[in-house]
């Protein structure tokens, strides 16, 4: 089974686009929402530069948004 690793925010950002969600405001998190089922994701935005999302937290905007893993990486190998 293949393993998730940090990812940038853009493409977790294109992957929540891609399961239907959309942008919704900014804050000191991002947050996105689905209207066919009302989820709620949150992705947060780092201060210190660091553009990518550690697998802990990778694993936690899936949970949120109801993606499964395998989901995701077929998603990002295309």
């Amino acid at each position: 089974m293949a393993r998730l690793s940090p990812k940038p925010r853009r493409e977790v950002e294109r992957l929540l686009r891609h399961f239907g969600f959309v942008f919704v405001r900014h804050g000191k998190e991002d947050v996105w929402g689905r209207a066919s089922d009302g989820r709620t994701v949150i992705v947060p935005r780092h201060r210190a530069g660091s553009e990518q999302i550690p697998v802990g937290t990778l694993k936690s905007i899936l949970f949120q948004a109801g993606i499964s893993r395998e989901e995701a990486i077929r998603f990002w190998k295309g």
